[in-house]
């Protein structure tokens, strides 16, 4: 029997758990799982005794940025809360029976948008999920995104106070440290592995980026300065923002000066973070 290609597969979300959405345009994921290995208990005389813990359903795909549905869910509103669920995902081969999986009750866990020079915006999300469906059928799949790309040439990267550094790429990557737990209740049977609940965690953002000239950023100072970052880029249509001016700013951990030969372009390139759990320092918008 032959199998099957990219080109049967989808993958969908649904915010309120009824209707289904197409992922913006995914080049590449997985529906996976944490946990749940095989572990063993080892006596005297060579007697093993094998069981498993917790298992969590987890995925992630990498997407070229088209639409703002799932930006609501990349943090918490206030400090100790879970980011807003995403009631259930599914993905897999479409139009199959037993081709897919669902996952319901997601949270997101990691998640990046980055930008180079040639390239187009992307964003990358991975979540973690209470349950899943195993062998689920795809009956018919979510309409594709369809906005156009928002493109390396269509957008404004600035640092500090607005300036041009000639950015040649950059990277925003955060992380809402949702954990995924469980309790020794007896639970139904076929699901007693899966967590029961997720606790909120330490939300944190970090920033990259290469540029042409140098920031000037000096790290031995006795308290180094914050650094504002924000990118707008457009596609016609919308405009994406992601604002790290807000808050605390960015703060700077790294600041090299790139040693080359010949005529290699020399790059500096930026690495900082917000404080832990400042909310306000990085605002991530598309309108």
């Amino acid at each position: 029997m032959a199998g099957s290609v990219g080109l049967n597969e989808c993958c969908e979300h649904s915010v309120a758990g009824t209707d289904f959405l197409a992922f913006d345009k995914v080049e590449s994921g997985a529906m996976d799982y944490d946990g749940g290995d095989w572990k063993e208990n080892i006596g005297i005389g060579g007697q093993v005794a094998g069981y498993r813990d917790m298992v969590t359903p987890v995925g992630n795909v990498s997407t070229m940025l088209q639409s703002a549905t799932l930006l609501a869910h990349l943090k918490p509103a206030t400090v100790g809360a879970l980011p807003a669920i995403i009631e259930k995902i599914q993905g897999g081969v479409a139009v199959t029976t037993d081709g897919s999986r669902l996952h319901e009750d997601c949270y997101i866990r990691t998640w990046k948008f980055s930008c180079a020079k040639g390239g187009v915006v992307m964003a990358d999300y991975s979540w973690g999920a209470l349950s899943e469906t195993e062998k689920q059928t795809i009956t018919t799949a979510a309409t594709t995104q369809t906005a156009v790309p928002y493109v390396w040439h269509a957008e404004t990267p600035t640092f500090g106070a607005a300036d041009a550094l000639s950015c040649q790429s950059w990277e925003v990557s955060g992380e809402t440290g949702v954990t995924f737990e469980t309790s020794q209740d007896a639970k139904s049977s076929s699901v007693q592995r899966l967590p029961e609940w997720a606790e909120p965690g330490l939300f944190a953002v970090k920033l990259t980026a290469t540029v042409r000239v140098d920031p000037a950023i000096s790290m031995i100072a006795d308290w180094p300065s914050t650094y504002g970052f924000k990118v707008i880029a457009t596609n016609g249509t919308g405009t994406f923002t992601i604002d790290m001016t807000g808050g605390n700013n960015v703060q700077m951990n790294k600041d090299p000066i790139q040693l080359v030969k010949g005529k290699e372009a020399v790059l500096y390139q930026i690495e900082g973070q917000i404080i832990t759990n400042d909310l306000a320092a990085c605002l991530i918008t598309l309108v």
